[in-house]
């Protein structure tokens, strides 16, 4: 996939993997969500997206990708 629609943008450190799969939609990828639970899940509140002192920047890369890609759920 990452040899088709690039790896992660590096201007993103909390929303790049959501970015990546938001252009591998654009471009052309899809996606198909499996009913079930395959994986835990650890909620790190250190971590680069949960991390409170980071709210701010959490916030401009969410809005950054949804301005740029929100026309890809704009009919769901």
């Amino acid at each position: 996939m990452n040899k088709k629609y690039g790896m992660f943008n590096p201007m993103f450190r909390v929303a790049g993997d959501w970015e990546m799969w938001c252009r591998a939609v654009e471009g052309g990828a899809k996606l198909l969500k499996i009913p079930g639970v395959y994986c835990l899940y650890y909620f790190n509140p250190e971590g680069l997206s949960t991390d409170r002192s980071r709210w701010n920047n959490i916030l401009i890369e969410r809005d950054i990708v949804y301005k740029k890609y929100s026309d890809l759920w704009k009919d769901l």
